[in-house]
């Protein structure tokens, strides 16, 4: 079971990460179009990159489990992340909605 994810943002906003990177399938024409993930980000950089996607293209989804994860508790590269640092896709939704090329159909729910 599957189909196009009606709201992507919205999806985010409430704390769903709508993609995973552990099994996501995209085109690397893609990647290439819209930007990879941003290098030197310790946080968020999935979320960017998949929020870019989602602002030119549908984005689908299957309920079918693919993937599991393991969460490690005392993982050191997640107690090192700055509270402080910009999240990258509020950057990238920033500047979007400033130069004029993000609808707000878009960002609204």
């Amino acid at each position: 079971m599957g189909g196009i994810l009606p709201s992507y943002f919205k999806a985010a906003a409430l704390g769903y990460a709508p993609v995973s990177a552990s099994t996501a399938c995209i085109p690397i024409r893609i990647f290439r179009e819209v930007g990879e993930f941003p290098i030197g980000k310790r946080k968020g950089e999935d979320l960017d990159m998949w929020g870019r996607v989602a602002l030119r293209y549908p984005v689908a989804f299957s309920r079918q489990t693919e993937a599991s994860y393991y969460f490690d508790p005392f993982d050191t590269d997640n107690i090192s992340f700055n509270e402080n640092d910009e999240h990258p896709f509020i950057k990238t939704i920033v500047n979007g909605i400033e130069h004029g090329s993000i609808s707000a159909s878009y960002y609204q729910t």
